[in-house]
């Protein structure tokens, strides 16, 4: 059993009886990727899977990630130094160290409206413009500074788990993990918190693509290593990955409900939570509409909750769904 890398054209990347665990695009123009693809054969699965390999220019990598899409086939596209112009779905996270104003992921809360879903992860107060900050804010995108990411990276997990669409700035990881070019920042992800992140985001059962930006045309061996890695800690999430979810009355008998009073007696919130995966959701119910929603959370918000607190990300989302 082993983990496979083909090398293959458009044609033949949805081939009947060759469907891959995903498809690896890169952006023939922006990023010289054959240093990532030996790293990538370096590495071995216990799984017996493969993933396929393309190269294509900045349109065909849009032409083949739809493709992807409607194939039900993860796409993860190195794009090269910049983000390429993609198509906006409803429920979105980027992996960012900067949130500056006409860059990607102020773009990103600039276009946005508050009926979507954005995370903006890993971002460094001091590279973030403040309306932008406000923006987001304004509109319910969630943020998670680098700083809350080192007191507890499973924060990530929740915020990146119905992601339909991922992008990835590997500039996002500090300069001695990535040296990417001197322009790098000292400052960053880790490399195993990076690879922790991709994990998260393999996990995602509504994932279709991640875009993965921030690379040069020439860069140290390092680099290509910890790109492959990337693509390798998504795709063996994949794999094991078990489709939960609240909503669907099928599945109803693998969660676990618990519902915490407050002191007051008045109010309450139901937690549901998977005793296979250690996933936890939290009800927020329209009454008016007849409409419950299942939020991603974590344990510590069950805890909060359980120590007479609302948890913020309750109150968060409250306003988002039932307020606004």
């Amino acid at each position: 059993m082993s983990l496979l890398i083909e090398k293959r054209d458009e044609k033949s990347l949805f081939a009947a009886g060759r469907r891959p665990a995903a498809v690896v695009v890169n952006v023939r123009e922006d990023c010289s990727c054959t240093e990532m693809e030996r790293a990538l054969m370096r590495l071995r699965s216990a799984k017996d899977y493969t993933i396929a390999v393309t190269d294509t220019t900045a349109a065909g990598a849009e032409r083949i990630a739809r493709k992807c899409r409607q194939a039900g086939l993860p796409a993860i596209i190195n794009c090269g130094r910049h983000l390429l112009k993609i198509e906006r779905s409803p429920n979105m996270a980027i992996v960012t160290p900067a949130i500056a104003r006409g860059d990607e992921p102020a773009l990103l809360i600039e276009n946005g409206n508050a009926k979507e879903y954005l995370a903006v992860i890993g971002y460094q107060n001091y590279y973030a413009e403040p309306q932008a900050v406000s923006d987001a804010g304004k509109k319910y995108f969630e943020l998670l500074r680098i700083a809350d990411i080192r007191d507890d990276i499973k924060a990530v997990e929740p915020l990146v788990r119905e992601a339909e669409t991922v992008c990835f700035d590997m500039r996002s990881v500090r300069r001695s993990d990535y040296p990417v070019n001197d322009d790098a920042n000292p400052n960053g992800l880790y490399s195993e918190e990076a690879c922790t992140i991709a994990r998260y985001i393999g996990f995602s059962f509504k994932l279709k693509s991640l875009y993965i930006y921030g690379m040069e045309k020439k860069m140290p061996a390092v680099c290509y290593r910890l790109i492959a890695e990337t693509i390798f800690h998504t795709c063996e999430a994949m794999l094991c990955n078990i489709c939960e979810d609240p909503s669907d009355r099928a599945q109803k008998e693998r969660f676990e409900q618990k519902i915490v009073t407050f002191p007051n007696g008045a109010s309450h919130i139901t937690f549901l939570n998977s005793p296979q995966t250690g996933r936890w959701w939290m009800e927020i119910s329209d009454s008016h509409n007849k409409l419950t929603q299942y939020i991603p959370c974590s344990l510590s918000d069950y805890n909060t909750a359980c120590n007479g607190d609302v948890p913020l990300r309750w109150l968060f989302f409250y306003q988002k769904y039932i307020i606004l």
